[in-house]
């Protein structure tokens, strides 16, 4: 068994069975039955990961105030772009 992953893509498939589950019922537990909160995993300095091992945030959103605020720059693209990144996609799955 791995006891410890830095990535996301490092975390064997049977190690990450585990781990959703055990987040939902994390999030049961502090009272977010309600779905408002986020789940947050990220991966390498660039995108936010400042502890170097595989974790999850469980971020409550009791407002839209409060919590999480995704702003980040959204890319207009052509269906032709989605069906490119789709055949590249599809090709290495």
């Amino acid at each position: 068994m791995v006891d410890h992953a830095q990535f996301f893509h490092q975390v064997p498939d049977d190690v990450l069975a585990d781990m959703l589950p055990l987040a939902k019922k994390v999030a049961v537990a502090i009272g977010l039955e309600d779905g408002q909160y986020n789940l947050l995993q990220n991966n390498g300095p660039m995108a936010h990961q400042v502890v170097p091992h595989v974790h999850f945030h469980i971020i409550p959103k009791p407002s839209p105030e409060e919590g999480l605020k995704i702003g980040w720059p959204q890319k207009q693209v052509t269906p032709e772009d989605l069906k490119k990144t789709l055949g590249r996609i599809k090709e290495k799955l």
